[in-house]
């Protein structure tokens, strides 16, 4: 796009546990991304989004809604042609009769 600004795919897993039930929300998106100072870096997507829930002797699935993320990271280890990263992010997932949202610390990798 510019110096500084890039476009990325990306999918992003996130998931709990809740008494017998596991709760795993996939976002796989489209966006854009901009790195201040070098290394570190802000980022938002978009893109289709679904949440599964499992437990011991049933399983269900909601989706796919609308998926937004936003975050901020730092490459910590940067390679010619890759990148080893942490950041922190929030994802929220809208869909026809709930909503979901995620947020954690992230270990990423990135290839160019």
């Amino acid at each position: 796009l510019a110096i500084d600004w890039m476009l990325f795919l990306g999918v992003e897993l996130g998931g709990t546990t809740r008494y017998d039930s596991t709760f795993i929300q996939t976002t796989a998106m489209a966006g854009i991304q901009r790195f201040l100072g070098g290394r570190f870096y802000v980022y938002a997507g978009l893109g289709p989004s679904w949440v599964t829930e499992s437990g011991s002797d049933y399983s269900d699935s909601v989706g796919p809604g609308l998926g937004g993320t936003i975050g901020v990271g730092i490459e910590a280890l940067r390679l010619p042609n890759a990148a080893i990263g942490i950041e922190v992010s929030s994802t929220l997932g809208v869909f026809a009769h709930e909503r979901w949202d995620t947020g954690g610390l992230n270990l990423t990798f990135v290839g160019y």
